[in-house]
């Protein structure tokens, strides 16, 4: 055989070769498992791929008839970025060697088993299989060519192809996302032994898609051995590669791959997160979280997705989760009052394209009055987008998040507390706050010897004279506005300093105070008490004698003498008076200390304990007070009688009530002599003491 008819010969075989290779690849590519006798293959290509034609090539090589040196067989196609997996069948001449070694897009393929050779009465040869990747999965299968009632048919080793004759039917392989194969017939044009056709499904198709925007893969002949593959993706606007041998030239080898990938839709992290914040209880919504979908081809749609948070437990403050856009449209139904931190989406419509496009998770923190009680806790909280439910297969790559701080942590205590009553006021005292974000001090003040059970709402602003109803009442009686860390302050109840009441209170009653600190997300503390103070007037007692020498003149034992300023008389008369009044609570009490009347060592006895009436004749020294105010004599000295009662000296003999009103008291004194008594000058020094008590 002449070189020439060698070259024209195997052109035309190589062209139908390759026709047929791209239906089998269509066909193993497409897991329909039915057209196999063993339903199971090819079970590993049917879950590692999605049949769409990713990328596609072929291409010839010449060399000497006979020559070793073609056994390495590179690949010069540039694959069209990374495949998930290819095969490429080699078509040998007769005359060449055997390929053995294959390399695809830099990468060394590894040759499927059970590559026979083509066993024609034209030219006997070779096809040889590769696949990319460093193992060949389960269920894939090499190709051969052998001759079929006159025809050449390429096929796989486990299914047996007829030929049919005199057909001319429209040929085309159609390749579908869904993974099924919908082909079918191949034809050169040329009715007669050439014909050639693969029995399967959908053998009806009457019309090959029309090349519009969403037409799928083409395989056809072109009568003349050329090989024309047009490849077009599912979704519009992909673009078409055409592959194949362009002209009918002398080959030594031919090579024909189609590579596939999956469909992906991308789950990207975003080129920037939201910036780090402190939220509040009843803040709006925050962006937590920037990520972005796409597909590495065609569309997609995502109808569900999974947001996770951290820390633990950070959903106690959280009230709502939102999946939205950039411009805060929702794009899924919101979760609200999430129970745990895995935050589950199962209503969303996101449209994804090859347009990477940004999405965001935005979370709206609880209200005080549905957070945590007292003390709270503050979370430090980030959240990333860990799954989406969509249609392709996933690429999960949200890595980071912002860091939205919700804050419902109580504030540390004020200390060194302490305070002190006064005349219709109190005053109190305590130290701020260590905690940063103090903004507020709050006393509460309860009537009575205890505090009660009430505290402040948190998130509630309160003025001077609010009330808190529980148990019992409080009564906001302090608030102070922008306070600092740490810092001592005071403020004094009933007269409207330092940020406290001015309504004055009521002189001895009982008051119980505990100061409360507010952070500037309105949590409080849980308060401290300061404790329980008596107000009291100013101490005031006033006590005159309206004459501080007195006299009796000269004594006899006929009568009585009763003493006055001018020298006595023999008639009962007032020789003095005491004044006295108090504001003390406890009121007051005028005591009498001193002697008897006294000569030397010579006596005039006093009357003793016990009010006695006048005994001329005898030795009498004694006193008797009266009043007509509010205040009281003291017994034995408020009866007719007198008394004078030394052995417990000093001795009470007047009192009064607290209430600052003046009692005057009319004093009277009364000295009787014996016949014996010892002449001489009788003196007596009384001293008279006013006490107020409390």
């Amino acid at each position: 055989m002449s070189r020439a008819k060698l070259g024209k010969s195997k052109i035309f075989k190589i062209s139908r070769f390759l026709l047929i290779l791209v239906l089998i690849i269509g066909w193993i590519f497409s897991g329909w498992p039915q057209i196999w006798q063993n339903p199971a293959f090819p079970p590993e290509i049917q879950e590692a791929f999605a049949a769409v034609a990713y990328d596609a090539g072929s291409e010839s090589h010449t060399g000497t008839t006979g020559s070793t040196s073609q056994a390495s067989f590179t690949w010069n196609h540039t694959p069209v970025g990374t495949p998930k997996g290819a095969l490429v069948f080699v078509f040998t001449n007769a005359n060449a060697a055997d390929v053995t070694s294959v390399t695809y897009g830099g990468t060394t393929m590894t040759q499927v088993s059970g590559g026979q050779a083509i066993d024609t009465a034209i030219e006997p040869g070779r096809t040889d299989t590769f696949f990319l990747g460093a193992s060949v999965p389960t269920g894939v299968q090499a190709v051969v060519v052998n001759r079929v009632n006159n025809a050449d048919v390429m096929y796989a080793t486990a299914i047996t192809v007829t030929a049919a004759t005199n057909t001319t039917p429209v040929g085309f392989v159609l390749l579908q996302n869904d993974g099924t194969l919908a082909e079918q017939l191949v034809d050169d044009g040329s009715p007669g032994s050439n014909s050639v056709r693969f029995a399967g499904i959908n053998s009806g198709l009457a019309s090959v898609p029309a090349a519009g925007a969403n037409s799928t893969v083409v395989v056809g002949i072109d009568y003349g051995a050329r090989v024309v593959q047009v490849v077009r993706e599912t979704t519009a606007g992909q673009g078409a590669r055409s592959v194949g041998f362009s002209s009918a030239t002398s080959d030594d080898r031919a090579a024909v791959h189609l590579a596939v990938a999956e469909i992906t839709t991308i789950l990207g992290n975003g080129a920037s997160e939201p910036s780090n914040v402190t939220i509040g209880p009843g803040d709006s919504a925050t962006d937590l979280d920037n990520f972005t979908l796409k597909t590495n081809t065609g569309t997609d749609t995502v109808t569900g997705a999974v947001v996770t948070l951290g820390p633990a437990n950070a959903y106690n403050n959280i009230y709502q989760v939102d999946i939205t856009d950039t411009s805060n449209v929702a794009k899924c139904t919101a979760v609200t009052s999430p129970s745990s931190n895995t935050i589950t989406f199962s209503s969303c419509s996101i449209s994804v394209t090859t347009t990477e496009t940004t999405y965001k998770v935005r979370i709206t923190p609880k209200t005080h009055a549905n957070m945590p009680p007292v003390p709270g806790a503050s979370y430090a909280t980030t959240g990333t987008v860990t799954a989406i439910t969509c249609t392709n297969t996933t690429s999960l790559g949200d890595t980071g998040s912002a860091t939205v701080t919700v804050d419902n942590e109580s504030p540390a205590n004020a200390t060194a507390t302490s305070g002190s009553a006064g005349n219709a006021q109190v005053t109190l005292n305590w130290t701020t706050s260590a905690s940063t974000d103090i903004s507020r001090s709050v006393m509460l003040r309860w009537t009575g010897g205890s505090a009660g059970t009430e505290v402040p709402a948190e998130g509630t602003d309160y003025v001077n004279g609010n009330t808190i109803i529980g148990g019992a009442t409080a009564t906001v009686v302090c608030v102070r506005t922008g306070e600092t860390v740490s810092t001592p302050v005071s403020g004094v109840d009933g007269a409207g300093t330092g940020g406290c009441s001015a309504v004055a209170l009521t002189n001895g009653q009982a008051y119980t105070y505990k100061i409360f600190q507010k952070d500037s997300n309105g949590n409080y503390d849980v308060g401290v008490l300061i404790g329980t103070f008596t107000p009291q007037a100013a101490s005031t007692l006033t006590f005159s004698i309206s004459a501080n020498s007195i006299g009796f003149g000269t004594l006899n034992t006929g009568s009585p003498r009763f003493a006055n300023t001018t020298g006595g008389s023999d008639t009962e008369i007032e020789a003095h008076t005491l004044s006295a009044s108090t504001n003390a609570s406890g009121g007051y009490i005028i005591t009498v200390d001193g002697n008897t009347l006294t000569y030397s060592s010579f006596t005039i006895n006093a009357i003793g304990c016990t009010n006695t009436g006048s005994s001329p004749g005898s030795k009498q020294f004694g006193l008797r007070a009266t009043t007509a105010g509010p205040g009281t004599v003291a017994a034995p000295y408020a009866a007719a009688g007198f008394a004078f009662c030394t052995t417990s000296f000093p001795d009470d003999v007047a009192s009064g009530a607290g209430d600052g009103t003046t009692t005057t008291y009319s004093v009277r004194y009364i000295a009787n002599t014996a016949s014996l008594t010892e002449a001489g000058n009788y003196n007596a020094t009384l001293t008279y003491v006013a006490t107020a008590t409390f």
